[in-house]
């Protein structure tokens, strides 16, 4: 089983995605540590501080870091904006671009390891969006930056390997 820090949280910040995925991740072989809720903050030029958080983080010393992204309930992408349907009360709303989410704590963790990692170490990170309460997506309404290959979906959570 994969150590997940913290071991233990009730706060899923109102998302049932986040928790199924927390549960999921669990799956994971004993080789993979996975950090949910983490949170960042970067000090801007302008002396401002950009606070930023990775829903997950997911590490193993043979893959590297990937970063995931979760966006739960009924995701829809239409004229360049992202629309979100509440599975509790089909409430929609708009919401920030996941894909660019995933790339803030993505280039987070890139900056931090580029200051401690020398000679010819490496660390592959990359990122993933994961939409836990969608079975299938059509590639075809989505934005250019949606890619297969990084984006998961309900059946993830049998095998999230």
């Amino acid at each position: 089983m994969a150590k997940i820090y913290p071991t233990f949280t009730d706060d899923f910040h109102s998302s049932l995605g986040e928790y199924k995925i927390f549960n999921a991740l669990k799956k994971l072989p004993d080789d993979w540590y996975v950090l949910y809720s983490l949170n960042w903050n970067n000090k801007l030029q302008s002396g401002k501080v950009q606070w930023g958080e990775a829903d997950f983080v997911i590490l193993n010393k043979i893959y590297g870091l990937l970063v995931i992204e979760v966006k739960s309930g009924g995701i829809e992408y239409k004229e360049g904006n992202w629309i979100q349907t509440r599975l509790d009360n089909f409430e929609k709303n708009p919401m920030k671009n996941p894909f660019k989410q995933a790339d803030k704590s993505k280039y987070k963790f890139i900056s931090l390891l580029d200051n401690v990692l020398y000679g010819n170490k490496k660390c592959y990170i990359d990122k993933a969006v994961w939409f836990p309460s969608i079975k299938n997506i059509g590639s075809d309404s989505l934005p250019p930056e949606y890619d297969d290959k990084i984006v998961l979906t309900e059946e993830a959570l049998d095998n999230p390997l």
